[in-house]
């Protein structure tokens, strides 16, 4: 082993390849370099046309997406606008513009949570852009897996293969292929228009339209494949950050060295302001309450479950409490994840390249974070991955058990019954973190002594609540997000020294305070908020 570097970790069953990545892999490689021949031959840039407008396009909170207007150029900033926007702006269209969302020239995603990139799937498929697509890979396929149209084409796939007798003789190892040659006809049709439209980039590359205009893409932290995205026309610059943070952990490391290594002094910033809000709790305190919180039950004998609709959340937290265990081999806790969270691990696990350099140089030092940990999957079909199921999860308790809202709790029998069994003992603890959309999430949170969960045979289940319910809302579940506070922007802006700044994604009410500080530095000349009460920002380069 010290000859020859071979590091084993008794851990558990390695991470397989995500169904999501292997498609990919099968798409045509002429189509990718095709787009990306494109999108460097745009032939709308007016490189006189020194206009520059920005306009807010979303019509309610929790929701981002941006237009700009440069150098002849309309470029969408994310997509994270619901379907009743396009049709919106659609029917609201000038006269002679037939398709608004059509004459789109180039659309960025800066990263694959919700609010950013839930609109892409309508844009293209109903609204018929024919724009490229910048985003990291690892953005495609965390996108792509989280939209309901490709779990309904894996469930559906799933149930009709159940019935196959070829399907069912197989070793489990062996049914992916069979999977993914089933669902790999529907998948091409579904998400052909997007696949036909994306470029992947990398952090640090620089893509040159003309010898005038050039797109730099930053490493932006916050999540796995997330960008920021630096446009440069002549001697103007113009920064748009998405969501980004700066503090350093794993898996996801942060913008700030970048940001301190970067030269260029923007005119513009359009930062996401939501996290500078002072609402927010300082991270490090909201973090080391979740780590006591867990560590507490799990030395209890009890069983924390984690409802999340972030669910890389849960993994990175946990990523940090096995960090901070002084005794790592003899306190580690066992975590099992739910089908979606595994599609995660596996998606982080094979496009490391997108997590950041830290992490690409633990694997070169044999010390992959994603195989040092003990993980199991729940779904006990898969026993070669380490599936086990709800019921054996539970048998031990002292353990995490990190289920994502959207898919799995449609209320079977049986999850009735594990959720009886973690609700009914005082040893067990329940976070939920984030928005809360469910009643019986609502009465977990507001502290009811019972809840009522319908089964599938449509019977109302009453279960009794005597565990400890901890709750990360919307607004103050950052741990799961990694948002910079206040300070963290300032020191963002600090390095950067723009001259403009213009906020999105947030209140103006929640930025009073942080405002004051932005007042004490005379670099800034404006800086303005873009929401529902105000729009759109011009202004020449």
């Amino acid at each position: 082993a010290q000859k020859y570097g071979v590091f084993l970790h008794i851990t558990g069953p390695p991470l397989p390849k995500a169904l999501i990545s292997r498609w990919f892999d099968e798409q045509n490689d002429e189509v990718f370099k095709r787009n990306r021949i494109a999108l460097t031959k745009l032939t709308t840039l007016d490189m006189n046309d020194r206009n520059i407008t920005i306009e807010y396009l979303p019509d309610g909170w929790n929701q981002n997406c941006l237009k700009l207007k440069i150098a002849g150029l309309t470029i969408l900033l994310d997509v994270g606008i619901q379907k009743k926007r396009f049709e919106k702006t659609q029917k609201n269209k000038d006269a002679n513009d037939e398709n608004v969302w059509k004459n789109v020239d180039l659309v960025i995603i800066s990263h694959a949570h919700f609010d950013h990139v839930q609109g892409l799937f309508h844009l293209y498929n109903e609204f018929d852009c024919t724009a490229p697509i910048i985003a990291t890979r690892t953005t495609f396929e965390l996108a792509i897996t989280r939209t309901r149209e490709f779990q309904k084409i894996v469930e559906e796939t799933k149930m009709q293969l159940n019935g196959n007798r070829r399907y069912q003789a197989l070793m489990p190892e062996d049914r992916e292929p069979m999977l993914l040659k089933e669902v790999t006809t529907r998948l091409n049709e579904i998400f052909a228009n997007i696949v036909n439209r994306a470029v992947f980039v990398s952090y640090g590359e620089k893509i040159r339209l003309n010898d005038r205009f050039l797109i730099e893409i930053l490493q932006a932290g916050h999540y796995p494949g997330g960008i920021m995205t630096l446009f440069k026309v002549d001697d103007f610059s113009l920064l748009y950050t998405g969501d980004f943070n700066l503090l350093e952990f794993e898996p996801i490391p942060s913008c700030r060295s970048v940001i301190r290594q970067q030269k260029t002094r923007p005119d513009i910033v359009i930062c996401d302001g939501s996290a500078a809000s002072s609402r927010f709790p300082k991270e490090n305190l909201t973090r080391a309450r979740v780590y006591s919180e867990i560590f507490q039950t799990f030395k209890k004998g009890g069983t924390t479950l984690i409802l999340s609709q972030n669910n890389i959340g849960p993994i990175v937290t946990y990523f940090i409490m096995h960090h901070q265990l002084k005794d790592r081999a003899q306190e580690r806790i066992p975590f099992y994840f739910d089908s979606s969270i595994w599609e995660f691990m596996c998606i982080l696990r094979e496009r490391a390249d997108d997590l950041g350099l830290t992490i690409i140089d633990k694997i070169k030092k044999h010390e992959d974070p994603f195989h040092s940990i003990m993980i199991r999957r729940l779904e006990e079909e898969y026993p070669h991955y380490g599936g086990i199921g709800l019921e054996k999860a539970l048998e031990d308790g002292r353990c995490v058990i990190s289920l994502d809202l959207n898919r799995q709790w449609t209320q079977s029998l049986l999850k009735i019954e594990t959720m009886k069994k973690i609700l009914s003992n005082e040893k067990n603890l329940i976070i939920i973190a984030g928005p809360l959309n469910a009643s019986y999430i609502f009465d977990l949170v507001s502290g009811r002594k019972n809840i009522s969960l319908k089964s599938c045979n449509k019977k109302d289940c009453e279960i009794p609540v005597k565990c400890k319910v901890l709750n990360w809302d919307f607004e103050s579940h950052q741990l799961f997000n990694y948002h910079p506070d206040g300070d963290q922007v300032i020191e963002f802006l600090d390095n950067l020294m723009p001259r403009t700044v213009l906020f999105f994604h947030v209140d103006s009410r929640f930025l009073i305070d942080f405002r004051r500080s932005l007042a004490n530095r005379s670099y800034i000349e404006d800086h303005t908020i873009l929401n529902n009460m105000n729009t759109r920002y011009s202004c020449k380069r």
